[in-house]
């Protein structure tokens, strides 16, 4: 989660990474495409209204790996768990463990 927080601090709030989580793909064109920084600037400026530049975000390698880590939390928060067991502390009698399993993501 302290990753979570720093990218969301970085890109200027969940509004932005919503963005690059909802458009991956693209972004990973646009990485593989090699264009210059200042046409990835433009382009981003014109199509996601970024607060900055994509070279004050570090670059199109650095979006496109804020935004795999973004994507790859919003399909955690979508999964679905059922727990499976649980153990409790002899002495207090606090749950000190549970396992899950994973029935699938959830739309």
């Amino acid at each position: 989660m302290e990753k979570l927080d720093i990218l969301k601090r970085n890109m200027d709030g969940q509004k932005y990474c919503s963005q690059l989580s909802s458009e991956i793909s693209n972004i990973q064109d646009i990485a593989d495409e090699g264009m210059s920084a200042s046409d990835i600037d433009d382009y981003f400026a014109t199509n996601y209204k970024f607060p900055k530049k994509v070279s004050q975000y570090g670059g199109i390698n650095q979006v496109l790996e804020d935004a795999k880590l973004y994507y790859e939390y919003v399909q955690f928060k979508r999964t679905y768990f059922n727990c499976t067991g649980t153990d409790y502390d002899s002495n207090t009698g606090r749950l000190i463990k549970m396992e899950f399993v994973c029935t699938g993501i959830g739309v």
